[in-house]
């Protein structure tokens, strides 16, 4: 189980990052801005990750 919190430490960072991101743009009234620049297909299968999505509910 150690390894596991330690393998998926540097994910969360990231999640947490986005997330503080996110609300930060969503603060300021752009985040629409942003969306529309984003690729979401590479988001949503993937392709744009070093690592496979997390299965649902984890």
């Amino acid at each position: 189980m150690w390894k596991l919190n330690v393998s998926l430490e540097p994910l969360w960072q990231e999640l947490s990052k986005c997330i503080s991101v996110t609300e930060s743009q969503l603060a300021q009234g752009s985040l629409s801005t942003v969306m529309s620049n984003v690729n979401t297909n590479d988001h949503v299968h993937g392709t744009g990750a070093s690592s496979p999505p997390l299965p649902p509910g984890t």
